[in-house]
């Protein structure tokens, strides 16, 4: 048997200043370790970025997706306004793309993109129909803000309902954001608006006792869909499902959504679920260009 150790140079870049959880205190057990005779019979095992599911093992989902949201963000600031505008990580990376363009190819016309087709009703259904997927919208009263303070409320509470539909499984295929002059947007595709009733509940593993036991007595108590079975070492139940209904589970658990200040009070002032072509309702010409771009689409095929 051997014994192994999980490290990287990235662990150095926390840094903490003087507190003990620092750099340099992984630095002080590298070095013990390398002068140790054992260091040679040690493997050092290379760590791999963890997924939302088992950073869950010990963090909230919320907590995980406010870390998310801040560093998925850049914060550049406007000389002008002397200000920090929030800049997306998707739109930093587009902003590296265009650059490397004109760079392969200067051209005057790199400042002046080729503005989105609208897209029109017929349009929406076909690409809807192609795509098989279903469009659904969260609607409300833009606050009255500068882009500056309304857009990172935004994009938090996209990267909030997407977490939310995705805890209960219902798969988000693509997601955005859009403001007018009235109302502000959440956008989302998803693969499927509908789930079975049935869910399949895993409880503790078999060998821990104690919750093995509290598990049990309340589902033979509360039978759903199935008795009580094992599976890969765990105790199982298939159960009703909360919500089977996208917009249902949208509707009903926004206030959980984390809102900021001027997003969550419009939302609790009254709110709106478009669903499928009901987006097309939107009557703003800006958002048909919204949407061309949503599916990533220059024209209209």
């Amino acid at each position: 048997m051997q014994t192994g150790y999980v490290y990287h140079d990235d662990y150095l870049k926390h840094d903490t200043g003087l507190h003990p959880e620092n750099g340099g205190r992984l630095t002080a057990i590298m070095d013990g370790l390398k002068e140790s005779p054992y260091f040679n019979r040690l493997i050092q095992i290379e760590p791999v970025p963890a997924k939302a599911d088992q950073i869950h093992y010990i963090h909230t989902y919320d907590l995980i997706g406010t870390v998310s949201d801040f560093s998925a963000s850049l914060m550049q600031l406007d000389p002008a306004r002397n200000v920090a505008a929030a800049l997306t990580l998707d739109r930093f990376a587009g902003f590296i793309d265009r650059a490397r363009q004109y760079l392969d190819s200067p051209a005057i016309e790199q400042f002046f993109p080729t503005l989105s087709a609208r897209l029109s009703n017929a349009g929406f259904d076909s690409i809807t129909s192609n795509r098989g997927t279903f469009l659904m919208a969260l609607v409300f009263d833009k606050p009255d803000e500068v882009e500056d303070v309304l857009y990172p409320q935004l994009f938090t509470l996209q990267s909030s309902i997407t977490d939310l539909l995705s805890r209960n499984r219902f798969t988000v295929q693509n997601d955005d954001v859009w403001a007018g002059d009235r109302e502000a947007v959440v956008v989302l595709e998803l693969e499927v608006c509908r789930l079975p009733p049935v869910k399949k509940h895993t409880g503790p593993p078999v060998w821990e006792k104690s919750h093995a036991e509290k598990f049990k007595q309340k589902y033979l108590q509360d039978r759903g869909f199935s008795e009580i079975y094992i599976e890969n070492g765990r105790y199982v139940v298939d159960i009703q499902r909360k919500y089977t209904d996208a917009a249902d589970l949208l509707c009903n658990e926004i206030h959980t959504c984390r809102l900021g200040k001027h997003v969550g009070k419009s939302i609790k002032s009254g709110f709106k679920i478009f669903q499928g072509s009901e987006l097309l309702e939107l009557d703003d010409q800006s958002f048909r260009e919204f949407l061309t771009g949503f599916f990533h689409l220059n024209v209209i095929p």
